[in-house]
């Protein structure tokens, strides 16, 4: 799908449904400022400012139709857990590069970040809760994932922001949470326990 066209009904307006979240996707690596809200079944899609109603009818795994304003377009999504996908429509393979906004501060903010008290991972979605890769008192190196929240049929890994020590779950598989939720505490390695 790519932003374009006349603007959907309701620009300018709050979405309604559930809160909205925001995110980045590179699509050939032309970034794009994407906002998503719930209306009943439908989702409300904002693209760089051009509304779009989705619908997504799951026919496989990583298979689907997704109607697009009342268009439909078969599609297939694969994912490599870390923000890439290849979504494959009308037999071209389109790249695509995810990245939520509140992880994008927070990769920020984790580089050159000193502290050696607590780090509390949060949800950057409403989602639920796939994989907890992690336990209590788990050692985990900077990258390694933590948690696996899937939002809108797809699934995002979050990772560990440098070296720490696991000191919290507060979340387990099957669970749904909302955006900011608190997942995981960490401890960065060399502070005192």
């Amino acid at each position: 799908m790519e932003a374009g066209g006349p603007a959907g009904p309701g620009m300018g307006e709050p979405m309604s449904g559930s809160p909205g979240h925001e995110f980045l996707a590179a699509v050939h690596g032309v970034r794009k400022r994407v906002r998503i809200g719930a209306d009943g079944e439908e989702h409300r899609i904002e693209i760089d400012g051009h509304e779009h109603r989705v619908a997504f009818i799951e026919t496989g795994p990583g298979d689907g139709c997704l109607l697009v304003d009342g268009r439909p377009h078969c599609v297939g999504i694969q994912s490599d857990g870390k923000g890439l996908y290849k979504i494959s429509v009308g037999g071209r393979e389109i790249p695509v590069e995810v990245a939520h906004a509140l992880a994008g501060r927070v990769a920020r903010t984790a580089q050159g970040d000193n502290r050696t008290g607590p780090i509390e991972v949060r949800s950057p979605m409403p989602g639920l809760v796939v994989h907890v890769h992690v336990a209590i008192g788990d050692l985990v190196a900077a990258e390694s994932p933590l948690v696996v929240l899937e939002a809108m049929k797809m699934q995002n890994a979050l990772t560990a922001p440098k070296s720490c020590v696991v000191r919290k779950i507060a979340v387990e598989p099957g669970q749904t949470v909302e955006g900011d939720a608190l997942l995981v505490v960490l401890e960065p390695t060399g502070a005192s326990a």
